[in-house]
């Protein structure tokens, strides 16, 4: 088996990259539908806030546990309070909390929507990536490698206007320093050991620096 080029490493790299934001993708998607599979009840938490109100003249402060008549079941009903609530305040959440579920219906499937059409986006952008067969069809994907370069902490993370991003025809990355801040972080905060760092020799200017492939 012949060993790997380097762009066909860079392809494997952008592959992974994308898998792992379809799965965080996912994960993500999942989380919101259970939300949204909470918050859909919205009407069952108003019918119990509506049953608190219609039966509260006849509950007991020393109970946590009281029965009614359940209109919408015709049959009897428990409902019950936490012990640090009074039923005044039971009935007040409940009607707050169905407002909420009831408020939060559409931003979260509108949310959803964008979740989706995010994940269709990648997805074919991974279907691209599978059947790229080059270095010159690789290249418009590279920026995608730029992410995996910086620091994984908020603080560290460079911003988009300290430093151009350039490629080489062989899919070498080269950052230029934009300013003086730009400078000073590219070279002390994201270039490695292995980058070659190139700078004008008794002038002030961009500082340069050069990513290898291997």
């Amino acid at each position: 088996m012949e060993p790997s080029t380097p762009w066909e490493e860079q392809k494997k790299q952008i592959e992974q990259l994308l898998q792992r934001k379809l799965k965080r993708l996912s994960k993500a998607k999942e989380q919101w539908k259970q939300e949204l599979l909470r918050n859909v009840k919205w009407e069952e938490t108003l019918h119990v806030a509506e049953l608190l109100k219609a039966n509260y003249g006849a509950f007991s402060s020393e109970k946590e546990e009281m029965e009614v008549w359940d209109w919408k079941t015709d049959a009897l009903r428990c409902l019950i309070r936490s012990k640090t609530s009074s039923w005044k305040e039971c009935m007040e959440e409940h009607f707050k909390k169905a407002r909420k579920q009831r408020a939060s219906l559409l931003p979260i499937q509108k949310h959803l929507q964008r979740l989706q059409d995010v994940e269709q986006t990648l997805l074919k952008q991974l279907e691209s990536v599978v059947e790229i067969a080059s270095l010159e069809e690789l290249i418009p994907l590279l920026p995608l490698l730029e992410t995996n370069f910086s620091s994984p902490s908020r603080e560290n993370k460079p911003e988009k206007k300290d430093w151009w991003t350039f490629w080489t025809k062989k899919g070498e990355a080269i950052w230029v320093g934009r300013n003086a801040m730009g400078n000073e972080k590219l070279t002390f905060t994201h270039a490695h050991g292995k980058d070659i760092w190139l700078h004008i020799v008794g002038e002030s200017g961009s500082h340069v620096v050069l990513r290898p492939l291997s």
